[in-house]
């Protein structure tokens, strides 16, 4: 399994998970780069929002499903610390396997699930634009 991860437009991380064979190793970088992302959250000192792309998620990769909650767990303290927002961009497969490993372990920050780019986009726009008037909306309560 190929795992692709974007980390240019930060705090906004996009991770895409590729068609191609799975394998052990493509895992084990998956988990690897993921862990290394909590490493980018500590130093810059900024929670993430991170949009998973499973829409090309191999239908081999239900073989790694309890060594991803598996890891879901191990690392959920991080991810109540630096995760802000889940975004999940899903297939029919890629919505199948969210499935069963949110049957396990639910995700520890708040997350929405899109069946196309279009509407995901349209969540980040309204997203972006709130938090900036939310945090306008604190500063003048603070003056």
């Amino acid at each position: 399994m190929i795992v692709n991860y974007n980390t240019n437009n930060w705090p906004y991380v996009k991770i895409k998970f590729l068609k191609d064979s799975v394998t052990d190793n493509g895992f084990n970088k998956h988990i690897s780069n993921f862990r290394n992302l909590y490493v980018k959250c500590e130093e810059t000192n900024t929670k993430m929002i991170v949009i998973f792309d499973l829409r090309e998620v191999p239908a081999g990769s239900i073989k790694y499903v309890k060594q991803q909650v598996q890891f879901n767990k191990e690392i959920k303290p991080l991810s109540r610390l630096w995760i802000e927002h889940s975004l999940f961009l899903t297939s029919t497969i890629g919505k199948g396997i969210l499935d069963i490993v949110f049957s396990f372990e639910k995700p520890v920050s708040p997350y929405n699930v899109y069946s196309n780019e279009k509407n995901l986009i349209e969540f980040i726009k309204d997203y972006d634009l709130n938090k900036g008037t939310k945090g306008k909306e604190e500063e003048k309560i603070l003056e």
